[in-house]
């Protein structure tokens, strides 16, 4: 692992010099600076317990600079439960990175980042998903969500297909991976993925490293992913997405889900089924399978209501099985 960390810094602080033409900056570069913000309210009832409650779930600041045409900067900040950490709330930094594009086909990226896998990781703004409620294998975080090392990038352009890469390493899972590698062992991946006519995705990814916990399990994680959303008419399109993980480290299981849905207009209706074998978040390390129906609106641009019903089975009979009824508002401020 050693070798591997040592061979990527390598690749990236020399071998891009190959790539490299010209000054960082010149004259003619001038720095844009974008602020947007986005906020989500949540009303959440459980009728298992007849317990119900609203919750201001996630407020989001971001900073985007492109510095020059190569050079971009971007943070982007979240309060979780209004931010109030002595009632659960959180405030975190989500990403703080800085890239260069030195080609198309190559570059840089260095700071803290999404793990770039599967749709969900990459696409998870509220105002962006067709459903409040997250997958199973989203919420227990078999790969991380994000983490702090460097990834080379890049694009391929061909007639009707868009070919991109991503291979990282970085401090993986632990107590505080954004400031040590608690274990000392770098994890590392790679995400592979086509599309085709701008509207059919297919995606393939790889994740190895240690979970960070007491058992420092060794974890090796491929992940398929899908998203499909042909329009067929002028106001009616599909919009399908599914992703399916494969654990073949010290434990093995798999997990997936599969979320056909369709759009009229601004109307969305959707469907997921989601299943793991092994659901760590909750403790139970067990089945948990859950089925999701939901409808969105999007009233006007950047305004996203929607509404679901999840019903959660849990093959852990310690844990209580749910059925919950989310209605949430969501605001992107472009």
């Amino acid at each position: 692992m050693k070798k591997l960390s040592l061979a990527l810094l390598v690749i990236s602080f020399f071998g891009s010099s190959l790539f490299f033409n010209g000054k960082l900056f010149s004259q003619e570069d001038e720095a844009t600076l974008k602020v947007r913000a986005w906020v989500d309210l949540e009303y959440k009832y459980d009728f298992v317990d007849n317990s119900n409650t609203f919750d201001q779930h996630h407020f989001y600041l971001i900073f985007d600079s492109n510095i020059t045409d190569k050079l971009r900067a971007y943070a982007e900040v979240e309060y979780e439960h209004a931010g109030d950490t002595t009632e659960g709330g959180l405030i975190k930094l989500d990403r703080a990175w800085g890239s260069y594009t030195f080609k198309d086909f190559f570059g840089i990226k260095f700071g803290k980042y999404l793990i770039p896998y599967g749709v969900w990781n990459l696409e998870h703004w509220a105002p962006l998903t067709s459903t409040a409620s997250i997958p199973i294998a989203f919420d227990n975080k078999y790969i991380p969500i994000n983490s702090t090392g460097v990834q080379l990038f890049g694009n391929l352009f061909l007639p009707n297909v868009t070919v991109s890469y991503a291979l990282y390493i970085n401090n993986g899972k632990g107590a505080q991976p954004d400031r040590t590698d608690d274990n000392q062992n770098k994890a590392w991946g790679a995400d592979l993925r086509a599309t085709f006519f701008e509207n059919y995705q297919f995606g393939i990814s790889y994740w190895s490293g240690k979970n960070g916990k007491s058992s420092d399990r060794k974890e090796q994680i491929v992940n398929a992913s899908i998203k499909l959303n042909p329009s067929i008419t002028r106001i009616f399109s599909l919009d399908i997405i599914g992703e399916f993980q494969y654990q073949l480290g010290d434990v093995k299981f798999i997990t997936y889900y599969a979320q056909p849905g369709m759009r009229f207009g601004d109307f969305g209706m959707y469907f997921r089924y989601d299943m793991t074998e092994r659901d760590e978040k909750r403790g139970n390390s067990d089945k948990h399978r859950a089925v999701t129906g939901a409808i969105n609106y999007l009233p006007i641009p950047y305004v996203r209501i929607k509404a679901e019903f999840t019903d959660h089975k849990y093959w852990d009979t310690s844990t209580s099985n749910e059925k919950v009824l989310i209605i949430s508002t969501s605001i992107l401020f472009n």
